[in-house]
């Protein structure tokens, strides 16, 4: 299985894009802190440049001033949803990957994720191995 987050090399030349990869991390409020910071260091430790926030509307604004390479999304984004949020990304940047990452989903979640343009669909397991790796 290739890795969900590739290790990136922030040196190499992007076509006039700047060269730190940057990705966007929505998570859900309600989400352990632990965990995201785990996955905060994980990408920087791959070379991403990353923003953590825990709430849709500051992600859309985000994304607004300081678009991202990659968006990490959650189902449950609080004053936002998931949904909304890569209908939003994929209507302003369609070229920019969105990827959902949810603790528990069920085929209709996963079948409007994609229909709205997201690029894939993971499910975390119970262990950080099936986060990244």
């Amino acid at each position: 299985m290739t890795n969900l987050i590739p290790a990136c090399d922030s040196t190499a030349p992007r076509s006039g894009l700047r060269p730190a990869r940057h990705v966007l991390l929505a998570a859900a409020p309600n989400e352990p802190w632990e965990e995201l910071l785990w996955l905060d260091e994980e990408l920087q430790t791959r070379g991403w440049r990353s923003t953590l926030l825990r709430d849709g509307l500051r992600a859309l604004q985000t994304f607004t001033y300081d678009p991202p390479d990659l968006v990490l999304v959650d189902l449950d984004t609080g004053d936002i949803d998931g949904f909304e949020l890569c209908r939003a990304f994929k209507q302003r940047a369609p070229h920019i990957r969105v990827v959902f990452l949810v603790r528990r989903a069920d085929p209709s979640s996963m079948a409007w994720a994609f229909a709205l343009g997201a690029d894939r669909f993971v499910v975390r397991s119970a262990t950080r191995d099936g986060v990244l790796g």
